[in-house]
């Protein structure tokens, strides 16, 4: 695995945006890009997602080797407390394999206003149960595929390449199966608000 800088991830990003005109419409990256100390920490999805060998993609592959390079200077997360899986069927053990770190937002290397970028992965064979928030949401599939389920869609398999749009406070559910799934989830609105998990 190759040495990765903040800066490189960055570029990538750019380089990224600069193909994809969806993206800059939905949200465009920040003007002046504004620093920050990350304080890197690691879970077992880090590790995990540094191991996997299934992470492959025809067009995203200088992307993708950027974005695992980066995982152990990135802060990954807790996005949900045992204490907050209260609800019937929903088990915590989703948490220890979903994978999550910010690019631009609060625990990430870039901060902005308007925006936040975040890197999500999930092995093969994780449910990310139902939940809401109020940020606008955009999912753009780097590489394998997973189920999305939205309130008002029917389910879409979505695969290397695609994008799904979350409206604000729209439940959604994600859910892979023989593949993993490496994706950019894109915010705009409402960025301070985390999710909430809901009963379905």
């Amino acid at each position: 695995m190759r040495h990765v800088t903040y800066e490189q991830l960055k570029n990538e990003l750019i380089n990224l945006y600069s193909k994809l005109p969806f993206l800059p419409e939905f949200a465009p990256l920040p003007y002046e890009w504004i620093k920050q100390q990350v304080l890197p920490t690691q879970r077992d999805a880090s590790f995990s997602l540094q191991s996997n060998t299934e992470l492959m993609s025809s067009n995203f592959s200088s992307l993708i080797d950027t974005l695992v390079g980066a995982a152990p200077i990135m802060h990954w997360p807790e996005i949900y407390k045992e204490s907050d899986i209260q609800i019937e069927g929903v088990s915590c053990d989703f948490m220890e394999h979903l994978g999550v770190y910010t690019i631009i937002g609060d625990t990430g290397p870039f901060q902005s206003q308007n925006m936040s970028v975040y890197l999500v992965y999930m092995p093969a064979g994780l449910t990310y149960p139902w939940h809401y928030h109020p940020a606008e949401e955009l999912y753009f599939i780097i590489s394998g595929e997973a189920v999305f389920r939205r309130d008002g869609h029917e389910d879409i398999v979505a695969s290397e390449g695609m994008h799904i749009i979350h409206e604000t406070n729209q439940p959604h559910e994600m859910q892979t199966y023989d593949k993993p799934m490496l994706s950019l989830a894109i915010w705009r609105n409402h960025l301070d608000v985390v999710p909430t998990l809901i009963a379905r």
